[in-house]
């Protein structure tokens, strides 16, 4: 009744689904009882992880009662029709049960066709922007009917008016009827116009996102206050901003934005991963203003770095302190902050 590949199918879908019978039933649509389901699971366990391929003698018989002419025929009314059974049954008097009919289309996809609803409906063709800009020109434009426009493209008129909607163009215009003075290259003129005016609103948008991201990363990386203008930053963190969005944004709008050449953009990010030629010093000079209890400036350390035997400016010592926020802590006393107070009142 049932091929080896459909019992084996359904065998290991209830094994699948966590032996739920009903469960499995509505999904594979066959078959018609649980109790045939749990015999076939038996049998499987039983000859291990095998079925038999072999039918019983009176299906055989009772298969060939009927011609290939009449199992044509019920087939094509039974696909012609809703795919009911019992509708197939009633209407042509056999075949004498639905088990029948069962086989038979078990049969027929074999042979390589799908008799599962969703299996006759064809995959949906992809329509990139370009395509769908070109049927929504042939809509707006006189020449034929939505209905021929849609046959032309091979989608649905409905499919036509959801792109429409989708670029924002108004129909309230279509609905008139067309002047007789006004010419078919005034129309297409007119169109192209607006088509031009939705281009550009769509580049003023992709400007505004981007100011709106290069605010924000600013203020992510730079810490910078809000209200800042980006412009004004430094190359150095101009450089920072754009190589945080350059996967995000074209690297040539970004640098037209913040206003930054491309040979300083690559100057500046080539001195970010350049490595630090004083990262010695630095720790040099940490260690020296440790062990002098925080007591040193810039210019004893540097008098200190130039006995060990380090020779830098001291322009160099002072800029490293400053990065590395080294500051020697001053402690006033009170009879200075009085003095201070005093002649602040006089």
């Amino acid at each position: 009744m049932f091929s080896y590949k459909d019992r084996l199918r359904a065998v290991k879908f209830y094994i699948k689904s966590g032996y739920r019978l009903r469960y499995t039933l509505r999904c594979l649509g066959y078959p018609s009882s649980r109790v045939t389901l749990k015999q076939w699971h038996q049998e499987y366990i039983k000859n291990n992880q095998s079925l038999h391929t072999e039918y019983k003698t009176e299906n055989r018989h009772h298969s060939k009662k009927y011609s290939k002419e009449q199992i044509n025929s019920a087939l094509k009314y039974y696909f012609s029709h809703g795919r009911n059974k019992a509708v197939t049954l009633k209407a042509l008097g056999y075949p004498q049960s639905s088990d029948t009919l069962r086989q038979w289309l078990s049969a027929y996809t074999q042979e390589g066709y799908s008799t599962h609803r969703t299996s006759s409906v064809k995959s949906k063709k992809r329509y990139n922007q370009q395509e769908r800009t070109a049927a929504v020109k042939a809509l707006l434009t006189p020449v034929g009917s939505a209905e021929k426009v849609a046959e032309q493209h091979k989608v649905k008129r409905a499919t036509l008016y959801k792109w429409a909607s989708q670029i924002n163009v108004s129909f309230k215009s279509m609905k008139k009827k067309i002047p007789k003075d006004i010419s078919l290259n005034e129309l297409q003129n007119k169109y192209q116009e607006l088509f031009k005016e939705y281009e550009q609103l769509q580049k003023d948008v992709y400007r505004l996102q981007m100011e709106k991201d290069i605010l924000e990363k600013t203020g992510e990386i730079l810490k910078k206050e809000e209200g800042i203008n980006p412009q004004n930053l430094s190359n150095r963190d101009k450089t920072l901003v754009i190589d945080a969005l350059k996967n995000q944004y074209s690297q040539q709008d970004l640098l037209s934005l913040l206003k930054i050449s491309k040979s300083s953009f690559y100057y500046q990010l080539t001195a970010l991963y350049k490595p630090d030629k004083y990262a010695a010093v630095r720790e040099t000079i940490k260690t020296i203003f440790n062990h002098s209890y925080q007591s040193y400036g810039y210019r004893r350390i540097h008098a200190a770095l130039k006995n060990a035997g380090t020779v830098i400016s001291e322009k160099v010592v002072r800029k490293i302190m400053c990065q590395e926020n080294i500051k020697v802590k001053i402690k006033r006393t009170k009879n200075i902050l009085l003095i201070r107070e005093k002649s602040v009142l006089l």
